[in-house]
């Protein structure tokens, strides 16, 4: 027992001297040169740490110090987020300090004694600043302190001969002659604010703890100040910060000197990402004001279940009441559902009312956790709303700009724009590679490109996701037994994949099967009449035009590009004679071209009767169409179509262009759109066939653009004027025109 006692004695008496066992978990080298030690305080965090628990610490660091912003021990890879306390106190031969944009603390004593330290730039990451931690830097001249530090320690600048700092920070007036506010003061303030226990002041804690969990834990993006579009309330956001499972927003409340005056973080707040199907689900729940703050449905259950025998509550009060109540709880679950409701205070209690009151000025810190997947990836901009009766006046914050992390995605370095895609196509043309567009809005577009074998698809444009950039893979295809049929992996919008999806192309369109739901694109580039004569396989295709004047045929570009023989047919109702043509004027952009009939057989088109007007169109007109499509099926003989026009603009809004509704296909191309008094307003260049799409959906070239193709060309033409057959019935203007309209027949 003897023994045991003296042992123990033994314990304590060793217990109580001091130690020089090493307070640091590893060491590595700074980009100085300088050997730094760390204690890692989280998953992937570490703070620089004192070498020893004795001084002197760090005799050796000496001249200019960079600490990292980040450091690896055993394979992984830790962010540097804090100077630990006492960290490189006494290091007096450091001349110059660079810190990291990673340093969120600096703490208790962390530069202390820095007696030579000439230069340290403190970045706006840092939120706390420990006591004394620049105590005794005689040689700092100036010390700028970033606005939104939250926390200031006890004398955290003795002896720092000026400091400027505008924030608001409460636990600590920095002590010395500095400028805070704006205003030069002088003393030892070592406190202020109120000493109101109901009050929540911005934290003294250098951990920035809270009780649904520490916003230190990996932690992957931190905004200053984000921008804020509007708010309709003094709560300024400070900072947003994003962890794996949390989204931070810190609040500054502005302190009153109204004793009354309280804050309080609603349960009913949520946050709404600024996406169209968002926006757009959030605005159909509130055309009503619902009670979605607990609090406030807990009062009124309570209120309901006093009053319910009162005789001014009626029995439509009282069913009101409780509809009311039980829709709220049933908007609460789907915004809970969707992942926007908010899932915390941090130290607060949510609903609960924390005292303003101070007799200096000062700010109050709150905090704001959501749900970190409430953001998709990606979404860089969303609101912030608290859901209560109009009466309680609900804080908001409109139109909060943040930088989202990017994730990581594979990228077609040689397809890096879409003339480079285009121009990757123009090289591999076999009718399916080209660029698509998606029918359903008109935004997305994609490009196929040959992959090896087979094809890759890359996104373009029209994402409301901003990580996606041009030349990113939306998909890799496999080919299968099938021609035309592909199974492949397609990227979502939020860059996870699918590996089970179908592709298959018809020359015309994309259609493409994810999940069973169906998208469609249509083929935009190149045109289609040269990528669908590739991909048929077939040596000669057709178009329309029509007769211009002086041996001059109005088509479209798409219909003659790539062929290199012309024939031109109708002439005078013969479709059995075909005059050899050339083209002499193109413009690919808008889909023209003008061809000149060279055959010494072919003498002249005659009087032609109609008129040809560059004037815009208005909604609702009467036209008609002459053409010759899918002559194959349908026959050599003219084919008439009406119908009005729907738009004054064309696909995806292209002002070139008009859409009509008079049916088109195959071999309308290039024919003439005409008013209800027989004059040419268009020329046909597309339509949409698929009924599952659009029914009788098609479009038609302003003539504005076929006119400054004449003149930029310096063609020596006259656009006919003088319209003959205005007074006509409409079938006598179909048979006076008819004749001017031709088979064009193209081969390679």
């Amino acid at each position: 027992m003897k023994n045991i006692i003296s042992l123990l004695a033994i314990i304590l008496i060793v217990s109580a001297i001091p130690q020089s066992a090493k307070a640091y978990d590893f060491s590595a080298v700074s980009p100085s040169g300088h050997v730094l030690y760390y204690n890692i305080t989280t998953s992937n965090w570490v703070e620089v740490a004192p070498q020893n628990s004795q001084t002197p610490r760090y005799s050796n660091l000496s001249g200019d110090l960079i600490i990292p912003e980040k450091v690896s021990y055993n394979g992984q890879e830790y962010e540097v987020t804090a100077v630990g306390e006492r960290a490189l106190l006494g290091c007096d031969k450091v001349l110059t300090i660079s810190l990291p944009e990673s340093i969120l603390f600096i703490k208790d004593y962390a530069f202390w004694g820095c007696s030579n330290l000439t230069e340290i730039i403190i970045p706006s990451s840092v939120t706390s600043i420990g006591k004394y931690s620049f105590g005794r830097c005689f040689s700092l001249k100036k010390l700028v302190i970033p606005n939104d530090v939250i926390t200031i320690g006890e004398k955290a600048f003795m002896y720092v001969s000026n400091v400027e700092y505008n924030g608001n920070a409460s636990t600590y007036k920095p002590w010395g002659a500095q400028k805070i506010n704006g205003v030069v003061q002088n003393g030892t303030q070592s406190t202020s604010g109120s000493s109101t226990t109901n009050a929540h002041s911005t934290s003294s804690n250098n951990s920035q703890s809270s009780t649904i969990g520490n916003s230190a834990s990996a932690r992957q993006k931190r905004s200053e100040s984000p921008r804020v579009g509007s708010q309709n309330n003094n709560a300024k956001i400070s900072r947003i910060e994003l962890t794996e499972q949390y989204i931070i927003v810190h609040l500054l409340v502005p302190s009153s000197t109204d004793k009354k005056a309280v804050y309080r973080v609603s349960s009913g707040t949520i946050i709404i990402p600024d996406l169209p199907e968002y926006v757009d689900a959030v605005n159909e729940s509130l055309d009503e004001p619902f009670y979605l703050d607990e609090g406030d449905l807990l009062e009124m259950a309570k209120t309901l279940a006093m009053n319910t025998n009162n005789p001014y509550f009626t029995r439509d009060i009282v069913n009101a009441s409780k509809k009311l109540i039980e829709n709220s709880n049933e908007m609460r679950k789907v915004y809970k559902k969707l992942g926007l409701l908010i899932v915390g205070a941090g130290n607060e209690k949510m609903d609960t009312e924390y005292l303003l009151y101070s007799k200096e000025p000062t700010s109050w810190h709150f905090t704001m956790y959501f749900n970190r997947k409430a953001l998709p990836v990606g979404c860089s901009q969303f609101s912030i709303k608290e859901i209560r009766s109009i009466s309680f006046n609900p804080k908001k914050w409109e139109s909060i700009i943040f930088e989202m992390p990017c994730p990581y995605h594979i990228k077609d370095h040689t397809n890096t724009s879409e003339m480079a895609i285009e121009r990757t196509i123009d090289n591999e043309d076999d009718g399916i590679v080209g660029i698509y567009e998606d029918v359903s809005d008109g935004r997305n577009k994609v490009g196929v490109v040959k992959y090896g074998s087979s094809y890759r698809i890359l996104y373009i444009s029209g994402s409301n996701n901003r990580c996606w950039e041009t030349g990113h893979v939306k998909a890799d295809l496999r080919p299968t037994a099938t021609a035309g049929l592909y199974k492949g992996k397609w990227y979502m919008t939020d860059f996870s994949d699918n590996n089970s999806c179908m592709f298959t192309f018809d020359g015309m369109k994309m259609d493409i099967v994810v999940d069973d739901q169906k998208m469609m694109f249509i083929k935009m580039y190149p045109t289609q009449g040269s990528s669908s004569s590739v991909i048929t396989n077939v040596e000669k295709w057709s178009g329309t035009g029509w007769a211009l004047g002086s041996g001059c045929v109005v088509t479209n570009y798409h219909v003659v590009d790539g062929a290199r023989k012309i024939s031109v047919k109708g002439a005078d109702g013969d479709l059995n004679t075909g005059y050899s043509a050339e083209v002499v004027a193109t413009d690919k952009t808008n889909d023209i071209a003008v061809l000149k009939i060279k055959d010494s057989r072919f003498k002249e088109f005659g009087t032609i009767p109609y008129a040809v007007s560059s004037r815009i169109a208005d909604k609702g007109e009467e036209i008609f169409v002459l053409g010759y499509p899918m002559t194959q099926v349908l026959g050599n003989e003219v084919k008439y179509t009406a119908g009005e026009i729907n738009s004054r603009t064309g696909f995806q809004g292209d002002v070139a262009t008009y859409q009509i509704s008079a049916p088109v296909t195959h071999g309308n191309s290039g024919g003439p759109m005409f008013d209800s008094k027989g004059n040419v307003i268009g020329i046909v260049n597309s339509g949409i066939t698929d009924k599952e799409i659009a029914e009788n959906v098609g479009y038609a070239i302003k003539i504005s653009f076929l006119k400054i193709l004449i003149e930029s060309a310096g063609l020596n033409i006259t656009l006919p004027s003088n319209n003959t057959i205005s007074t006509l019935s409409k079938q006598e203007k179909i048979k006076k025109v008819e004749k001017f309209v031709y088979y064009i027949e193209c081969s390679k």
